[in-house]
């Protein structure tokens, strides 16, 4: 059975505003961008309370499109390098809904255009 990764209804709001501004269309890419804007984030991801989930919610496959492997190999290095993720989050996909949501929750902060989400990536 496959994973499935939920957004929560406060994550929902957040994003709708973000596909406005970025012009990014699909939960799943918008999705992507905020676990990467997490993991770039030094700091130990802290356990909080989502809330009530959304209707939005993607197969494992559907969130890592074609770039699964790349997700899994920066999940697994990133619970084994951080002491508090070790520790408090047992599971990918656990540690996934939580990095998203920090993602969503910075981005949201910032307001980004897509321009300014490019160049925030360093590429």
């Amino acid at each position: 059975m496959s994973e499935i990764i939920r957004i929560s209804e406060q994550g929902k709001r957040q994003m709708i505003q973000l596909k406005r501004t970025t012009k990014i269309e699909q939960w799943n890419t918008l999705s992507r961008w905020a676990l990467c804007r997490s993991l770039q984030d030094p700091t130990a991801l802290r356990e909080i309370e989502i809330g009530r989930m959304s209707n939005i919610e993607m197969t494992w496959e559907t969130f890592c499109g074609p770039f699964q492997s790349l997700v899994d190999g920066l999940l697994y290095h990133r619970m084994n390098s951080v002491i508090s993720e070790k520790t408090e989050f047992n599971d990918k996909t656990t540690v996934c809904i939580a990095h998203i949501h920090r993602g969503i929750s910075s981005m949201s902060y910032e307001k980004p255009d897509i321009r300014r989400l490019v160049e925030r990536t360093g590429l």
